[in-house]
């Protein structure tokens, strides 16, 4: 059987390869048992936020592999199966995120070149498929380091693993309408991680497809425990799938209530064999030119450009007294960004961080400036 992890070493060879097409590799499926050979796929050719209806960014991402049951094959129900007996197609999926609420699923997959994936029968490929996924996983400035649990709803199966040996660490398998699955066990984060995670996921029968991570920031010495919603399952349990887009139901509110949290696009840094997100028509957000002017006992400007029409944000942090404040965000898209600290203390040393955000969703924080205001 393939090994699940085996899809991060494969993409360090995808610069060798040819491009994609959308064509389908019939016969590729193997029932003996033995390892499946994938080729790893360039990403000039991908279906690009096929089925988590949002926008990618530059240098963010998920990259996943999809093969699929021909009518030959039995309907397995295990995600482990399907990826060693499905068939592949030269088709590398890019998602921004993990948040795939329960909602119907019929319109397939379609390349960025226009050519929808079909199964062995020439017919749009929407059930009995499997998707093998990688990312690494990130936190934003603005998250807290220390100890993260995680939990995955998924309908059908979903088996994730993290860590470079791909260590089983969340196992919610088989055919089920949605469910939560969940562990005990907790991952430590800093902001220097960059933790190598694969979601391995298959759809079985048509309809209803979701796939949605959450994390929980566990406070040091709190011990985790497990969300009485563990396990429990059903197609409107978690989302009302009759809304365009689905909406939440009172359990995943009360997931939120109790701590657990949708992963921001951010968090989502692309496999490092992949530069740059081929699916993003945004350019990699970069804030330049930060300076602190028109100095006084009271108040400074706050100035810095950016490559990409973005918000603007301060994070001011009185160097004296460890006191730090986020300021009001200005939410107008521009490159040239000015900000007015006012009510400072005189003869004080402060830091500022710029924070700009873009339309598409990315977030970028420059490093602390220091200054000190007048006497």
């Amino acid at each position: 059987m393939r090994p699940l992890c085996s899809t991060l070493a494969a993409v360090a060879h995808i610069l060798a390869l040819l491009s994609l097409s959308a064509c389908l590799n019939e016969g590729s499926g193997s029932e003996s048992g033995t390892e499946v050979d994938f080729k790893p796929l360039m990403p000039d050719n991908p279906v690009c936020d096929s089925i988590d209806d949002s926008s990618s960014l530059p240098v963010n991402g998920i990259v996943g592999e999809l093969l699929y049951l021909d009518d030959s094959q039995p309907r397995y129900t295990s995600v482990e199966d399907y990826l060693a007996f499905g068939n592949s197609t030269d088709v590398s999926v890019i998602m921004s995120q993990f948040y795939i609420p329960t909602r119907p699923f019929d319109r397939g997959f379609v390349t960025e070149s226009g050519e929808t994936v079909l199964n062995g029968n020439g017919e749009d490929l929407y059930e009995y498929f499997a998707l093998s996924l990688h990312t690494r996983l990130k936190l934003r400035d603005s998250d807290q380091a220390g100890s993260y649990q995680f939990a995955v709803l998924s309908d059908d199966g979903a088996i994730m693993r993290v860590g470079e040996a791909g260590e089983l660490y969340i196992d919610n398998d088989g055919t089920h309408p949605t469910r939560l699955g969940c562990t005990l066990e907790t991952i430590e984060l800093d902001h220097e991680s960059k933790l190598p995670i694969s979601i391995d996921y298959y759809q079985g029968p048509r309809f209803h497809i979701s796939l949605v991570l959450l994390w929980k920031f566990i406070p040091e010495g709190t011990t985790p425990t497990l969300d009485p919603l563990c396990g429990s399952q059903g197609n409107s349990l978690f989302f009302d799938s009759t809304n365009d887009p689905p909406t939440p139901q009172t359990a995943y509110n009360d997931l939120l209530s109790r701590g657990f949290q949708q992963l921001n696009p951010n968090n989502y840094l692309l496999p490092e064999e992949y530069e740059v997100n081929p699916c993003s028509d945004e350019a990699e957000l970069v804030i330049s030119n930060l300076d602190v002017n028109n100095i006084s006992q009271t108040s400074a400007n706050v100035v810095w450009t950016t490559n990409v029409a973005a918000t603007s944000e301060i994070t001011l942090k009185n160097e004296a007294t460890g006191v730090e404040t986020i300021l009001p965000e200005d939410s107008l898209y521009k490159s040239v960004h000015s900000y007015v600290l006012s009510g400072l203390d005189q003869n004080t040393v402060y830091s500022i961080k710029a924070t700009s955000r873009t339309e598409g969703g990315q977030e970028v924080t420059s490093p602390p400036f220091l200054f000190r205001t007048l006497r």
